[in-house]
């Protein structure tokens, strides 16, 4: 228990945003050795037991809220947590899994008792082994050797003598989809690998991006000699590295021509949602001290945003296209259409209005920057107004404001996105005081610039105040504006139409906005 009361820091910085997902009627996750060595070490306080009405409302349930989920059921899970779930790592979270001793192969019935293996829709890849080990052949778990998550268990050690034997090994088949590192790994008395008994994956294309996944045979969880190491360790790695679930906003379409001045005089920079650049990191972490937001909105031809940043000292010094201007003090728009964390664009605008545009098209490759900054968007509109003096040092300024327009096309997108489509975006901000350290700040919580698993995901969304369904997917059921509460709800030729949803009235009870 002493070790395990090394991790109260880690329990008590995330306490209220680690929770145990619920499982089927009957099934206590109290009951897990997990659930009961954090009893014992006085430490089960900080975890939330989420009931299954918890865990489907998104107000209490997403990776913002919590970082770190635990699955302590087993072969039975409530089949209602399919989209909260698959929600929850398309935010950005942490999923442990961790499965009840006896039921070694977790999400593989549904609560009827129905075959459903839905452990690939969480990006989970377990598949089925032998129902006991063939007597010809010794099998010994070894440790990989390149990780450092477990440390805490004995290397080697024998395949346990006692417990549920069925062999539910994890494997990689995830690609470029992800970062796959084995943790323990069983090998026959020839060293021959049969599959993995330990592993962690972090996403990093794909709709889970920036989502990460730990996963331990049920079978070690029950053996009293690797038991608490298992957990120590893998909970030491979970909490000490989990980060807040992605940034999420909604980019409004704009109704009225924007004119790109840098004033922000449209009536639609007063809707939009603001997007503040809470998170500092790399030379300042935590709550950045010069505040930053961003808008955003959307046309047929245009994508526009507008950085407010407050600034008592404004400066800069280049002036001319394509500078390193992140050598000063500049703000950034980082876009990745399809996701996949390659040629994504980078732009940047300092107080001067010079600005870089750049095609990263690897970010394992940053040397090549001189390579990514020929990319250009030849229809790029900027304008800059500060409120100050630029370069004047010794006086105290307030703001300056950055407005611009990328099209589409110089995106190499023949169209403007649906309505509901997502974009993978980041934003940033360096501020450069007179005195003391720089100050890097995103919207989307990160630990370096050029991480687009860590981007945040940008909703394209219709005006609120002027939706008439004319610009969403046939067949789509009005989000992102419009959620379901009853009945079905479809688009049907710019109509959304629903069923059951509880009312034949005025009001569709069956939708909240």
């Amino acid at each position: 228990m002493r070790r395990f009361r090394e991790l109260a820091p880690l329990l008590e910085r995330l306490s209220g945003r680690i929770a145990i997902l619920p499982g089927i009627a009957g099934d206590n996750p109290r009951s897990h050795p997990l659930a009961n060595i954090l009893h014992r070490a006085g430490l089960l306080k900080h975890v939330a037991f989420l009931t299954l009405q918890e865990a489907m409302d998104s107000d209490r349930f997403d990776a913002q809220r919590i970082w770190v989920a635990l699955y302590l059921s087993g072969e039975h899970y409530p089949q209602a947590l399919d989209e909260p779930l698959r929600r929850f790592l398309q935010g950005g979270g942490t999923l442990l899994v961790l499965p009840r001793p006896g039921q070694p192969f977790p999400f593989y019935y549904n609560e009827a008792g129905r075959v459903v293996v839905s452990a690939p829709k969480f990006g989970l890849h377990v598949s089925g082994g032998w129902e006991k080990p063939p007597a010809e052949h010794r099998y010994t778990f070894r440790r990989n050797p390149q990780q450092k998550i477990l440390t805490s268990l004995p290397d080697p050690f024998p395949f346990p003598e006692e417990g549920d034997p069925r062999w539910r090994p994890i494997g990689n088949r995830y690609g470029e989809e992800a970062l796959y590192t084995p943790l323990l790994t069983l090998y026959d008395e020839k060293g021959q690998s049969v599959g993995d008994g330990a592993a962690w994956v972090e996403f990093q294309r794909g709709e889970f991006a920036g989502a990460r996944l730990g996963y331990v045979w049920a079978t070690l969880l029950g053996h009293p000699d690797y038991q608490g190491g298992l957990v120590l360790d893998l909970l030491r790695h979970a909490l000490s590295t989990a980060m807040p679930g992605l940034a999420e906003g909604l980019c409004f379409r704009t109704q009225e021509p924007i004119r790109v001045d840098g004033r922000l005089e449209e009536a639609i920079w007063q809707q939009a949602p603001r997007f503040p650049l809470n998170y500092g990191f790399l030379e300042k972490q935590g709550p950045p001290e010069r505040p930053t937001e961003v808008r955003c909105a959307w046309d047929e031809r245009n994508l526009y945003f507008a950085f407010v940043a407050e600034d008592p000292d404004i400066w800069s010094h280049h002036t001319e296209r394509d500078a390193n201007l992140w050598e000063g003090e500049v703000v950034e728009v980082y876009l990745d259409p399809d996701g996949d964390g390659r040629n994504y664009k980078e732009f940047e605008v300092n107080p001067l209005g010079a600005g870089i545009d750049l095609n990263i098209e690897d970010p394992a490759r940053l040397q090549e920057v001189d390579r990514y900054r020929r990319w250009n968007a030849p229809n790029w509109r900027v304008a800059v107004q500060a409120e100050g003096t630029v370069n004047r040092r010794e006086d105290r300024d307030r703001r300056w404001v950055v407005e611009m327009a990328i099209p589409f096309t110089d995106l190499g997108l023949p169209a403007a996105p649906s309505v509901g489509e997502t974009w993978r975006v980041q934003f940033y901000r360096i501020e450069r005081p007179q005195e003391g350290k720089p100050e890097f700040s995103a919207w989307s919580a990160t630990d370096t610039f050029h991480n687009p698993r860590r981007f945040g995901r940008l909703i394209f969304a219709p005006h609120p105040y002027q939706d008439d369904f004319g610009l969403y997917p046939e067949g789509s059921k009005g989000s992102p504006l419009w959620g379901v509460q009853a009945g079905t709800w479809q688009v049907r030729n710019g109509v959304l139409v629903g069923q059951d949803s509880g009312t034949d009235g005025w009001y569709p009870s069956g939708l909240r906005w």
